[in-house]
């Protein structure tokens, strides 16, 4: 009868380590399964002339440090082709640019004006397209503004326009914030604007890699005499 019991008993052993094994071994053999895709992402062969891919977009960042949620997928854009050089110091390139840019823009026409205006009837009324180009290197932000005149002087002003372009290789620049203000006298129209331009770094085939952003507060002023 003893024996019996202890053969039971080995049994029921064995059963118990059986279900034990069954339920750990598949836990186990996913741990190593996902350890070892792990192992071969951080093993990937990332450098300075690796082309950036969708495939390794999220491994180069790691590789430069950058957070995940600073790339937006974008396959539309034209981008060139990038290596993890050239993000890097492109990045490098935008960050020794100052966050804060304040430029007072005085708009003059030299030898348009004043034989225009001498000669202009005084019921002679219209628009005129204004435009400012606010250089921060490497990027250009240009206001575009319709003066609304009567003879020599200006009577309104309507609406801004503001846009954003560059030469530089691999940045995209986009305006991402904008307050204006206009005011007019009869000699001059004035434009007060605090704009926020974002930097990115588009990389064909993948999308853009923000950077930072740069407020440029602009003073713009557009003489009557200059124009009419």
């Amino acid at each position: 009868m003893t024996k019996k019991l202890s053969f039971k008993k080995i049994i029921c052993n064995i059963t118990t380590c059986c279900m034990i094994f069954t339920l750990i071994a598949p836990t186990q053999a996913f741990a190593a399964l996902k350890g070892s895709t792990s192992t071969v992402i951080a093993k990937e062969n990332i450098s300075t002339s690796t082309v950036i891919t969708k495939e390794n977009i999220y491994e180069v960042l790691d590789y430069l440090g950058l957070d995940s949620s600073s790339f937006t997928p974008d396959t539309t854009g034209d981008y060139d082709t990038c290596t993890v050089g050239d993000l890097k110091a492109a990045i490098q390139q935008v960050n020794s640019q100052p966050r804060e840019v304040t430029k007072s823009v005085n708009i003059f026409v030299p030898s348009h004006s004043f034989l225009v205006s001498t000669t202009r009837s005084s019921a002679v009324s219209g628009t005129k397209n204004l435009e400012a180009n606010i250089e921060v290197d490497p990027f250009v932000l240009t206001y575009d503004v319709t003066g609304q005149y009567t003879g020599t002087e200006w009577t309104g002003v309507g609406g801004v326009v503001a846009s954003v372009d560059t030469d530089a290789p691999l940045l995209v620049y986009k305006i991402t914030d904008k307050s204006v203000e206009t005011k007019f006298t009869s000699s001059v129209i004035t434009l007060d604007a605090s704009t926020v331009v974002t930097s990115y770094i588009g990389v064909a085939d993948v999308g853009l890699v923000f950077v930072t952003n740069t407020r440029v507060i602009s003073n713009i002023n557009w003489y009557a005499h200059d124009y009419l």
